[in-house]
């Protein structure tokens, strides 16, 4: 295994569930009892190869009593260069969890345009109602722009993607 890196966690009363890349696929570690004691490291997304580069790595958030995962991944392991180590195929995926960390779904993928979030660049927020949205520069239209998609479902489906932000310059990035 490579070391951790480029940490993330998640908080809403119990349990607190840090996540962190430790080579592939992505370890997830949870606390139950309020950090006094951790889990042993759980595999998530062992299907995919995950972006753990220039703030690329996964997130992690907590919705109601599921814990949902989201990372741009691929199937193919050799990066393109020119997006910090993301391969073309990159899409933006979840995985979730309703055992508290125990067991994780099989990826299911957020854009609905494939390839399109290859940049790698994501955040995802949730509510402890089940509500969670995702955000993404996305590359469908030629140029970046910043697309997004809701869940009212804790992660289980996800809404037609739309523009959140686009710029009246040639990209959103800069």
């Amino acid at each position: 295994h490579a070391p951790p890196r480029e940490p993330a966690s998640a908080v809403a009363g119990s349990p607190l569930a840090p996540t962190f890349w430790a080579g592939n696929p992505i370890d997830l570690v949870a606390s139950h009892d309020t950090v006094r004691t951790f889990s042993a490291p759980v595999k998530v997304g062992q299907e995919r190869n995950v972006l753990l580069t220039h703030h690329r790595c996964p997130r992690i958030a907590l919705s109601g009593s599921t814990i949902v995962i989201s990372a741009v991944a691929s199937q193919a392991a050799g990066p393109d260069p020119h997006v910090h180590g993301a391969s073309p195929d990159g899409d933006l995926f979840v995985w979730r969890s309703t055992d508290g960390g125990k067991t994780w779904s099989q990826a299911i993928r957020v854009n609905d345009s494939p390839r399109a979030p290859n940049e790698g660049l994501h955040t995802m927020a949730a509510d402890s109602k089940g509500n969670l949205f995702a955000a993404w520069l996305d590359h469908r239209s030629g140029k970046t722009t910043l697309y997004g998609a809701c869940s009212a479902a804790a992660g289980a489906n996800w809404s037609k993607n739309f523009v959140v932000s686009h710029s009246s310059d040639d990209t959103v990035s800069e």
